[in-house]
């Protein structure tokens, strides 16, 4: 009955076509058979209209079957591309620090070389050191030295 009514332009030219036809022989001439209205029993309808029901009720909820699962692959991405996120953070933080270390390792190795081919540096240094504490020291000696305290004297000799 649903495809009957859905269809009923073209089920009123197969009527139309059907019957000229058969009532040709009897000479009868059939101009045109108009099919406005279809009739059905009370019980019928109710059953098309149930099955209509039913089936608009499954295409809801495959509806919301699928707006469901596309929410849940959205917060999936969503999840991904926070964790991408972090993990290309941290990759960057080690990296720098990587570079950072092998800088000041290079730094250092530079250092030692220098060191090592001029040892009057580390004399000079040394005596930058003393003089910072010759410029800061008020001229007394202290009250009382313990065993392993500094002695406040400076190192005069020319060596």
């Amino acid at each position: 009955a649903p495809e009957l009514i859905a269809k009923r332009a073209q089920v009123s030219m197969d009527v139309n076509a059907t019957l000229k036809e058969k009532l040709v022989k009897y000479g009868a001439q059939v101009i045109n058979i108009d099919m406005r209205n279809f009739a059905f029993s009370d019980s019928y309808m109710k059953a098309i209209n149930e099955k209509v029901t039913q089936e608009q009720l499954r295409l809801a909820a495959e509806n919301k079957a699928k707006t469901v699962e596309a929410e849940q692959k959205s917060k999936v991405a969503i999840a991904e591309g926070e964790a991408n996120a972090l993990k290309a953070k941290a990759d960057g933080e080690a990296y720098a620090n990587l570079k950072l270390a092998t800088a000041q390792a290079d730094a250092l190795r530079i250092q030692n070389q220098a060191l090592q081919q001029n040892k009057d540096v580390l004399e000079l240094r040394r005596i930058e050191v003393e003089k910072v504490k010759a410029e800061k020291w008020n001229g007394q000696l202290p009250q009382a030295i313990y065993a392993g305290a500094p002695i406040p004297f400076l190192n005069v000799s020319g060596k």
